[in-house]
């Protein structure tokens, strides 16, 4: 979506255990703290001898498979026993709860002068996450009326006025405020268009929901807490029918042809898809965000679903639409998807940082972790070591028999265009990004001691 924080941030808990648990406290003292050994040549006949370059290497060989051959299977010979050694607790999950007993106790300690005023905007997201006692109903209400309301509610009365918006507007509203992938999702891409230049693309992707009985019987337990007197039996006669909209909606979305068929400008897609105007759609999405230009170059996943999604869209459906929209905001509120984080530490406060750190609060909190927890110069050597890992990585594939010369000439390509990402974004202090992204105005002054 527009203005989705980049992707490292995504695997904040990979990155945490891959830098500070196993370099942490060797960055204490010397990280090439190390021995002298002969085989050791492209380094200097020098070896790693501290305690976490010695646990870290012993990972490394308990998790190898010595009985495959790595010239015929060479994932299997260096992760073979992976699953054996790891299967609970994983790297990853101990790295999440690592991660979050630091957020814990950062979170809960006091405020203190001078402090940027999105931390206690962390702060206060925490409490009334893990607060299970506090009614969150009538704040889910007021989100739920921002977007027209959900019809359901009022079953059996003439109470719902629908949207006088298009379709248009009305689902780009509720892609701006959630993030949401209602029906269809956006994703901006700057991508090189040669090595100087770059271009924003935009990729529009289906996004069938993940919606069964199961999760309306969810919702219909919340129902009362929505509206105390609610015609229960029409409330789960709209449950239901909503069901039935969204495997219609699901029905129009062929796996077998996703792909992206078309990308061009825009303006180009006015006779593909005339039913559904995308240049007002983009219009209203980045209002306020970022120009619109019909001549920016969008691809479409899927083209058939886009020509046929409109049929859903008419007119005297849009109670079904408000009701699915509601449903989809909802789920994405009360978190009804299957987490992403391991069962082991699959709780209230776990769901709370998750949504934080992955999605809601990203920059705030990971600023805050940052200044709190991180060493700057051990992102600097982390970074000198996958240099000099490329760097070796490089020489060995130039220097191997075993390749001819056509494969050799793939590899290093290949080397040459591989990314890394280590430690944290250029702009993660770019208190002027986030002032913006979160509406936070940040004058010290006016926020000593909070």
């Amino acid at each position: 979506m527009v203005n989705k924080p980049v992707k490292w941030l995504r695997i904040l808990p990979t990155f945490l255990l891959a830098i500070f648990l196993t370099s942490q406290t060797a960055f204490a003292h010397d990280v090439y703290e190390s021995i002298e050994n002969s085989e050791a040549k492209a380094f200097g006949n020098r070896v790693c001898m501290n305690k976490d370059c010695v646990k870290l290497a012993a990972m490394f060989i308990q998790d190898r498979n010595d009985k495959v051959n790595p010239c015929e299977d060479f994932p299997a010979h260096i992760c073979g026993n992976f699953k054996v050694n790891n299967n609970d607790p994983s790297y990853h999950t101990e790295g999440a709860l690592i991660l979050h007993r630091k957020l814990r106790r950062m979170i809960k300690s006091p405020p203190v002068p001078n402090e940027k005023p999105w931390y206690n905007l962390v702060r206060t997201f925490y409490k009334k996450c893990i607060d299970t006692a506090s009614d969150i109903y009538p704040g889910l209400r007021v989100l739920l009326d921002e977007i027209g309301r959900w019809p359901a509610l009022t079953a059996g009365t003439n109470v719902w006025t629908e949207f006088h918006e298009s379709f248009e507007e009305y689902i780009a509203n509720i892609h701006r405020k959630y993030r949401l992938y209602f029906f269809f999702k956006t994703i901006v891409v700057n991508v090189p268009v040669n090595e100087t230049t770059k271009m924003n693309v935009i990729y529009i992707l289906p996004a069938p929901m993940e919606l069964n009985s199961s999760h309306l019987n969810d919702l219909s337990n919340h129902g009362s807490h929505f509206n105390p007197k609610p015609d229960s039996d029409l409330f789960d006669a709209e449950l239901f029918e909503t069901l039935t909209f969204h495997k219609a909606n699901n029905a129009l979305y062929d796996r077998n042809s996703a792909s992206r068929q078309f990308h061009g400008p825009l303006s180009h897609y006015k006779e593909e898809f005339p039913n559904f105007d995308f240049a007002k759609y983009f219009t209203r999405l980045f209002d306020g965000i970022a120009p619109f230009d019909p001549e920016t170059i969008v691809a479409f996943e899927s083209a058939e679903y886009f020509r046929q999604f409109h049929k859903l869209l008419r007119p005297e459906y849009k109670r079904k639409v408000a009701n699915y929209a509601g449903i989809s905001v909802l789920q994405h509120l009360f978190d009804l998807r299957i987490t992403k984080i391991n069962k082991r530490i699959q709780t209230r406060e776990a769901n709370c940082f998750y949504l934080m750190y992955d999605d809601l609060l990203v920059y705030p909190i990971s600023q805050m972790y940052v200044e709190k927890h991180v060493d700057r110069d051990v992102v600097q050597k982390v970074k000198e070591m996958v240099k000099l890992v490329k760097e070796e990585l490089r020489e060995s594939l130039e220097t191997a028999c075993w390749l001819d010369d056509k494969t050799r000439a793939r590899a290093l390509f290949k080397v040459d265009k591989m990314a890394d990402s280590v430690g944290y974004p250029e702009n993660l202090f770019n208190d002027t990004y986030v002032e913006e992204n979160w509406n936070i105005v940040s004058d010290m002054r006016h926020h000593k001691g909070i």
